[in-house]
């Protein structure tokens, strides 16, 4: 993660969830120059610090995906409890679309969802990539650790 962002989020961990993905939303936004909402609804629960680090990673390298790949200048951050007990985070944006919907598409040497995929794996979550002729979304489930 960049400097900028990983300073701030070291500085949140025991921040509620809200407040780490915020402060990463507004980092990329004035680092990439695009507009970032990031909306964490009020029911999910508290969640573990190193829950709380792989998704501000995840976030911070979905938003920047959305602008180098797409071309995104608007980029929506959602996350809301499941059900199950576990977390849905999403990250949608208004770009070109995309080729890529999972790491095994991905080209060499690309670690981006890479990296995705490797963090939610370990916490047995899933991750999905679905693209439109506008804009892309990355879907990631975890459960609540």
């Amino acid at each position: 993660m960049g400097s900028d962002v990983q300073h701030v989020s070291s500085a949140l961990a025991d921040a509620p969830l809200a407040e780490q993905l915020g402060a990463v939303c507004a980092a990329q936004a004035a680092r990439l120059a695009v507009t970032v909402s990031c909306e964490v609804a009020p029911d999910v629960p508290p969640v573990a610090p190193d829950l709380g680090w792989d998704l501000q990673c995840i976030v911070e390298e979905a938003i920047t995906n959305a602008v180098r790949h797409g071309g995104a200048s608007t980029v929506r951050v959602s996350v809301a409890p499941l059900a199950s007990g576990g977390l849905r985070l999403t990250v949608a944006d208004d770009g070109s679309g995309c080729t890529v919907t999972s790491a095994a598409l991905a080209p060499d040497g690309s670690t981006g969802l890479r990296g995705i995929e490797r963090r939610v794996e370990v916490r047995a979550g899933t991750v999905s990539v679905t693209c439109g002729n506008v804009g892309a979304t990355l879907t990631v489930t975890v459960p609540q650790a």
